[in-house]
């Protein structure tokens, strides 16, 4: 037991004890003495209780460093959570305005983003300077969440320019030629392609009507060969399982679930078994992405960016503003550049972060009246 709750506790009694004696009839020689003791003792126990009190962390969010980690197999729910602990901030609230051209930060010629510039979501390229990008995508719908393929030939992307479909997903070459859906077609908000490390599978997220019962569909976790033959569901738990991230190796899929009441970070086996949680964290999350080494994964928890290491599950806040909020974060330059975007100018744009350099300013990327989302990076063919 905490001494901030023992100490309060024993000197309580022995002021009782004090008190009661006072009133005693045998101690009529004492009282003076015994009432100031009293006294004395419940000033020492209200002083160390409120000392406790107010120096004591916040804790709310983070579980305690002796919670044991845990394994469950398939979509069992763990009886017990894991850790989250929160190492220190890096205070990234400035911002440099003046574009960077992303050849000088090394970030070459294969950042790919989301944005509504040219009226609605279409899926943009950009080559050595924000004034030097190519638009991919010109469809009727919105296309959103592209994902580099491992070899940087193909780019897989989510769309609802069909009517009567949903999202599906798609695929198209680098040059944005060759644009194709890739599936059944079946309606069910197809979203949040992630590629298998060997170009040969793309995992994403689901509603898809299996039961023929629509009002018991929830997001769950598909995987389809790249020729879209043989889709399969690797989830099925009540809850919504969403945005799979498929890790460098190709041994785990990250992905939220709110299986345990909230959206958490699981990690699974590319056939759904060995599901693990690796958070218990009070944030909204949102926008996996695992390191190059397989260590780490990036994603925003709301308006922040955090990291969580897969082994130890410890979680570290990256990049955090009170006034503004960072979404969409990748991975870029072997783990040295973080690409997300920001609403810290009153639009959202791209920047880029080093993680080298905790405590620089972020610099700019993009800069137009559109909102740029959901950067995507590779070193891909040039």
């Amino acid at each position: 037991m905490n001494t901030t709750v023992i100490v309060p506790i024993v000197t309580l009694m022995l002021g009782a004890v004090a008190l009661i004696l006072f009133f005693s009839k045998r101690s009529q020689p004492y009282k003076a003495g015994l009432l100031v003791l009293a006294l004395l003792l419940f000033a020492i126990s209200i002083a160390v209780f409120l000392s406790g009190l107010l120096g004591r962390p916040d804790t709310s969010g983070i579980i305690a460093a002796d919670t044991p980690t845990f394994t469950n197999q398939g979509d069992d729910q763990p009886s017990t959570p894991p850790m989250s602990p929160i190492s220190p901030i890096y205070p990234t609230g400035s911002s440099e305005t003046a574009e960077v051209g992303t050849i000088d930060i090394g970030l070459g010629e294969c950042l790919l983003f989301t944005s509504d510039r040219s009226g609605d979501l279409e899926i943009y390229r950009l080559y050595d300077s924000a004034d030097n990008l190519q638009q991919l995508t010109d469809s009727p719908g919105l296309d959103i969440g592209p994902d580099w393929s491992p070899d940087g030939k193909r780019i897989a992307f989510a769309s609802n320019r069909e009517e009567g479909t949903g999202f599906q997903i798609y695929l198209m070459n680098a040059d944005g030629s060759g644009q194709k859906r890739l599936g059944d077609g079946q309606p069910g908000d197809n979203t949040h392609p992630s590629w298998s490390p060997d170009g040969t599978q793309i995992a994403f997220q689901s509603k898809r009507d299996t039961n023929f019962n629509i009002q018991d569909d929830n997001l769950d976790i598909y995987v389809m060969n790249s020729d879209a033959s043989d889709i399969r569901q690797i989830t099925s738990h009540p809850a919504d399982d969403s945005q799979p991230s498929w890790s460098p190796d190709g041994r785990k899929i990250a992905f939220l679930s709110e299986r345990s009441g909230q959206d958490e970070i699981y990690v699974m086996n590319p056939d759904g078994t060995d599901v693990e949680q690796l958070t218990e964290l009070l944030v909204l999350k949102s926008d996996l992405g695992w390191s190059s080494d397989g260590r780490m994964i990036i994603f925003e928890g709301s308006g922040d960016i955090y990291v969580v290491d897969a082994q130890t599950k410890e979680v570290t806040k990256l990049i955090s503003d009170a006034d503004s909020n960072e979404a969409t974060p990748t991975w870029a330059q072997n783990d040295n550049l973080v690409v997300l975007s920001s609403d810290r100018t009153g639009n959202w744009e791209l920047y880029v972060f080093d993680t080298r350099k905790p405590n620089q300013a972020l610099k700019q990327i993009t800069d137009d009246p559109g909102l740029d989302r959901d950067p995507t990076w590779l070193p891909c063919a040039q």
